[in-house]
């Protein structure tokens, strides 16, 4: 087993992996900051200051577009991943729940709610 790992390292599919890895939860980690719920947390954070995700509607219609694009480089890389390194990028998949969070309905109606200020 240990000689396996040794394998896969001197390969280079190691550090692959972890490039792989580092794309895929950061992106993760950028989706995860910019959904709704979490907006509102930033313009909690920044009290004093006019909120730009409120006031301006510019910001309503670029969160869609962002978020499906994020969401897309996000399914790219790890199938990237996976061609390039084998099994073991099922570990890219643990950020399925935040890579994926288009298709998440809860952050579908938080963003009718927040942007287009009409609940389903």
């Amino acid at each position: 087993m240990i000689s396996n790992i040794r394998l896969y390292w001197s390969d280079g599919r190691g550090a692959d992996l972890q490039h792989y890895a580092a794309l895929a939860y950061g992106i993760a980690v950028l989706e995860y900051a910019i959904s709704p719920e979490h907006l509102v947390m930033w313009a909690l954070w920044y009290h004093g200051y006019p909120n730009p995700f409120f006031v301006n509607p510019l910001v309503g219609t670029l969160w869609w577009p962002s978020i499906i694009a994020l969401t897309v480089i996000w399914i790219v890389v790890v199938v990237m991943g996976f061609r390039k390194c084998g099994w073991p990028a099922l570990i890219l998949l643990i950020s399925i729940p935040w890579g994926l969070r288009l298709f998440m309905s809860l952050d579908l109606l938080a963003a009718s709610c927040l942007f287009l200020k009409e609940c389903l």
